[in-house]
This record gives structure tokens, C-alpha cells and sequence, in this order.
């Protein structure tokens, strides 16, 4: 039986001289290890480790899933499963190392109510076909442009499968896997320590892709690679924007951001340096969910360590 497990990544922010041009694609040796089973289709280790914890892909659920589904989710994957072991209160400093502190602070809070039951890891992560494909062309084809700002060459797919530096890790998340198009309602609750819940605001969210379309091509493309609407139904009048569309694209530039109110629309900004960085540079922005995020890119100022 396994109990522990870590993976880390770390990104280091460093500041390294221009590139004096394009950054080439890696070689058709190392781009075949998306093909002959060395690596999955988007570059992790297909392997799993050593104690077992991390089991090896083997390309992921890929049909229909019996069960309950909430909305297209199903809730009754590995049903049968029992967890390997507990985290209790009483056994938290054998796994410390791997809990946050906000985790600990539950368990120590709550020790007859709160645990964390631990089951074996699966890898269920499965992308269509035509993605896998877009990302071994993309090893091959995609390049960062000189000010690494901006890239080339790329479609469908994350454009580094095989990332040989830092900046590389940062494109492959803005461009990460996602559907062509996502919407869907949801709600904000706050939960308080004496269990009342309050309902905060209602909401709408739309996503649209536009590197995953059918049909797109890297020659085509505009270069707007995600844009969202917010849009908040409940309550009615809040201090806050109601609602907000937004473009994110892979040439920086602000400025691709509307938010209405009241029938006045006003468009605004991102921000060109983040507001706890000094650096200049322009900003590569990025979304979770519905926020905005500036990630700076100047010349050189990713590096990675570890696996990535």
C-alpha cells in the first residue's frame, strides 16, 4: 500500500538577455516521443512512478460513462472504490508534508467531523483525436517570436508539448486544452463557521476557443485565443460591473475588456505591468473562470525547474 506522494513545479521568474530571433521547435527525434509511447500526446511522462501512487495513462475515459451525471459530469465514477487510508487529526503529523496549512487548520478545528479520505489515483484526462494531432504538428511548427510576446505556427493544441524553458511552460498554460465553446449558470455562496449559507450572486458564464474550432488552422487564425461574458443575474443592483466580455489574444495589447452597467458600457484596460511588479513589458493576460489575470512577459522572464 502507497500512502505519499509529491510532484512539483516550479516556475522561476529570472531576467535573461533578448533573444536575437525566433525560438525553433524541437527536434523530429524528440517530437516522435509524442507518438511511440514515451510521452502522452501532450508531453506528460506516460509512466507512472515508482510506488504506484501515480498510475500509468492509458489514454483516459474516452466513451460514455455509466451512472448519474450532473449535467454532463458523472458523479458515479469508481463507485466501488474503498480509500486506501485516512487523515484524521490524529494522524496529520505522518502527512504533513503534503497538507496545507489551511487543511490542517480544519482538522485541527474540527477533529471529530473533518478527514480527508485518500483513494487510488487515476488518470482520466482524455482529449479528441484531432488535438493529439494539432500538438504533434505543434512541436514542430510552433515558435516564439523574437520578444517571446508572441508566438507562431501554432493551432489547437498546447504549442509546447515538449517545453524547453520557462516562457514556453507560461504559453503552454494560456493556450491550454479546452473546449471549442463553454456556458453555464452558477452561484456564489458564502459559508460561514456557523454553518448558515448566503446566497452572494447568481451568474452566467459563456467561453469561446477560438484555436479549437473546427476547422482552424495556425495560417488563419487571428491570434484571439479565448474570450468569456459574465454576465451577473442576482442580485439585480450591486457595486460591482454586472457584466463583462472580454478578448484575450497572443500579441499583447490592453485594452480588450468592456464591462456594462445600467446600459453604459465602458472598456478598460488591462493593466500593462502587474501591480505588485515594477518590471515594464507588455502583458500576456490570461483568464480563470471569469478573471483576468496579467502575467508579464518581457524578454526572458520564465525559466523552469523541475517537471513540467
Amino acid at each position: 500500500m502507497y500512502k505519499k506522494a509529491t510532484l512539483g513545479v516550479v516556475l522561476v521568474g529570472v531576467m535573461l538577455g533578448a533573444p536575437q530571433g525566433a525560438l525553433a521547435a524541437v527536434s523530429a527525434e524528440e517530437a516522435a516521443k509524442l507518438r511511440n509511447g514515451t510521452l502522452t500526446p501532450l508531453g506528460a511522462e506516460r509512466a507512472g512512478n515508482a510506488d504506484g501512487s501515480i498510475p500509468p495513462w492509458d489514454g483516459g475515459i474516452t466513451k460514455p460513462v455509466p451512472g448519474n451525471m450532473l449535467g454532463d459530469i458523472p458523479t458515479q465514477l469508481f463507485a466501488n472504490e474503498k480509500p486506501l487510508f485516512q487523515v484524521t487529526a490524529r494522524n496529520m503529523a505522518e502527512y504533513a508534508a503534503l497538507l496545507s496549512d489551511g487543511t490542517k487548520a480544519l482538522l485541527q478545528k474540527y477533529p471529530d467531523s473533518f478527514r480527508l479520505d485518500v483513494y487510488p489515483g487515476h488518470r482520466t484526462a482524455a482529449a479528441p483525436q484531432v488535438v493529439y494531432d494539432n500538438i504533434a504538428k505543434n512541436a514542430l511548427d510552433c515558435s516564439i517570436k523574437e520578444g517571446w510576446d508572441t508566438i507562431k505556427g501554432c493551432i489547437g493544441g498546447i504549442p509546447f508539448p515538449i517545453p524547453q524553458r520557462g516562457v514556453e511552460v507560461m504559453w503552454n498554460h494560456l493556450l491550454r486544452v479546452e473546449a471549442p465553446a463553454i456556458d453555464y449558470r452558477f452561484r456564489n455562496i458564502v459559508g460561514g463557521a456557523d454553518g448558515v449559507h448566503t446566497l452572494a450572486t447568481r451568474n452566467e458564464i459563456a467561453f469561446q476557443y477560438p484555436p479549437y474550432y473546427q476547422g482552424a488552422n495556425a495560417k488563419d487564425w487571428s491570434g484571439e485565443y479565448a474570450m468569456f461574458r459574465y454576465t451577473t443575474i442576482e442580485p439585480p443592483a450591486s457595486r460591482w460591473s454586472p457584466a463583462t466580455v472580454s478578448m484575450a489574444s497572443i500579441r499583447a495589447r490592453p485594452g480588450n475588456t468592456w464591462s456594462a452597467s445600467g446600459g453604459c458600457a465602458v472598456r478598460r484596460p488591462f493593466p500593462t505591468t502587474p501591480p505588485t511588479s515594477s518590471r515594464p513589458g507588455p502583458t500576456i493576460s490570461t483568464r480563470f473562470r471569469g478573471s483576468s489575470v496579467p502575467w508579464i512577459a518581457t524578454s526572458g522572464s520564465w525559466s523552469a525547474s523541475g517537471k513540467c
